[in-house]
């Protein structure tokens, strides 16, 4: 199983629908291929002020890609999609390895080279979502704040087909 994992810095994408990309965040890795997404919070300034600081923000499983010629990439909704935002479980919690990896080491996103342990870790948080209704929480209004990201995502570039 492919899993995308990636760090982000703010909340509104994917949105309270389960759109990922309605705000062009994560550009082209949108348009790789995987089976799961895992979206944690960033450690900086931006994501702390969130309250999505070091969490799970947000598990979906079984991709499926919309195209959105406007867009640099894809829009992908998910057949399993769990929105926690700044409720979600801390990543040292399920994954203390993979969060090393990602908090002191640099990692912005995997897809590929996790290690033995990394890998065991990250289909464990894919089962524990599996077990979670497909649902959404989070603080609503943290949201709002957040759903254009202006200053963040990068402009808009030619895309490829979905």
């Amino acid at each position: 199983m492919r899993i995308l994992t990636y760090k982000r810095i703010h909340p509104g994408d994917p949105n309270t629908r389960g759109r990922f990309g309605v705000n062009t965040c994560m550009g082209r890795v949108r348009d790789y291929r995987y089976e799961a997404v895992i979206g944690i919070g960033g450690i900086g300034a931006e994501p702390k002020s969130f309250g999505i600081a070091e969490k799970i923000n947000w598990v979906g499983i079984g991709p499926v890609r919309h195209a959105a010629p406007s867009k640099r990439a894809c829009e992908v909704t998910f057949k399993h999609f769990v929105l926690l935002e700044d409720q979600g479980p801390k990543l040292e919690t399920l994954a203390p390895n993979l969060a090393k990896r990602f908090y002191k080491g640099g990692a912005r996103f995997l897809l590929n080279g996790y290690s033995d342990i990394e890998l065991v870790e990250v289909l464990g948080i894919i089962e524990w979502a599996k077990l979670q209704q497909s649902l959404i929480i989070g603080n609503k209004n943290k949201i709002k704040r957040s759903t254009l990201c202006p200053s963040t995502c990068s402009p808009v570039r030619k895309r490829r087909k979905c």
